[in-house]
């Protein structure tokens, strides 16, 4: 059996010397170590490739610490997930809107759910990423109330794209909205890119390497964030932001030591760990893009023990 605590630890000190362990981690642990099934629940997360129920962020050098957990145990149904993360949210700071806890409510309502819902958090952050069911297409989520930058995202998606998750940050005031991308093709996405103010967006992926063909005919998500209310009328503080996703593995199927070279916060951590999502978060004028990457202990080969 894996040892849940002491893997998340260490590797959170790898990440991050120096860094206190999160009180919020912490209780994620307390929550998850109380499991009816010990025995799996170290391997059984669909948040990670190995099935470990925590994945850590690491960012840009001198990026703060960020992560995301399972809220319980495997014994949680996933259509209860949503209620228990808003809730922890509720019971630390403020609240998920009451309008927009509503409409995700309904939306997962008599649904086949997956994970149902994470929990993430930071240093100044928290949020829950709630399950988006893969009936909750572009139209049936244009129905929700989201604000405008959301909406414009929605409405600029190729066809055939998928959302896939909702996360809000509370505390932030912060919406983010994902989606799983059909194309082969980025130059596709042009018109989303313009309609929220991202115009450099094809020339920052370019500056990977081998350009654009380095994410051609990957697995791609796609995810705008805004701080804003849910009232649509509202513009948002700061902007929109755009992040594209992709796994380590199928970005680097050939050359994987060119990861830690353009995420030198992971060298060394790779040998021993392993990376997950890359994410490129854009930058609207062309320049390079942000990366982060998703790490988390090396455990054996996830397999599903239970019925997801």
């Amino acid at each position: 059996m894996i040892a849940l605590r002491p893997a998340a630890q260490r590797l959170y000190g790898e990440l991050w010397p120096g860094s206190a362990f999160p009180a919020a981690l912490t209780a994620a642990l307390d929550r998850l170590e109380r499991s009816a099934w010990p025995e799996i629940v170290a391997t059984w997360s669909l948040l990670t490739p190995s099935g470990f129920p925590i994945e850590y962020t690491a960012g840009p050098p001198g990026s703060s610490p960020r992560w995301t957990a399972e809220l319980a145990g495997p014994e949680l149904p996933e259509a209860e997930r949503l209620a228990v993360g808003a809730a922890l949210l509720a019971a630390d700071g403020p609240a998920v809107p009451a309008r927009l806890l509503t409409a995700l409510s309904e939306l997962q309502r008599d649904t086949r759910l997956r994970y149902g819902t994470w929990l993430g958090g930071g240093v100044t952050n928290r949020k829950i990423y709630a399950e988006l069911p893969h009936a909750c297409d572009a139209d049936v989520l244009s129905e929700a109330p989201l604000p405008a930058p959301l909406r414009t995202f929605l409405r600029h998606l190729p066809s055939a794209s998928l959302p896939r998750i909702l996360a809000v940050d509370a505390p932030m005031r912060r919406i983010e909205l994902y989606a799983r991308l059909p194309v082969a093709d980025l130059t596709e996405l042009t018109s989303l890119f313009h309609a929220l103010d991202c115009p450099g967006a094809l020339r920052c992926l370019g500056r990977l390497p081998d350009g654009l063909g380095r994410l051609r005919g990957r697995r791609l998500g796609l995810s705008v964030a805004t701080e804003s209310n849910i009232d649509t009328s509202e513009s948002p503080r700061d902007g929109s932001e755009l992040t594209l996703f992709v796994t380590a593995r199928t970005m680097f199927p050939t050359a994987s030591d060119l990861l830690p070279t353009l995420a030198p916060q992971i060298s060394g951590i790779t040998r021993t760990q392993r990376p997950g999502l890359v994410t490129l978060r854009l930058d609207p004028d062309g320049g390079s893009p942000a990366i982060a990457v998703g790490v988390t202990p090396t455990v054996p080969t996830h397999v599903p023990s239970l019925d997801h």
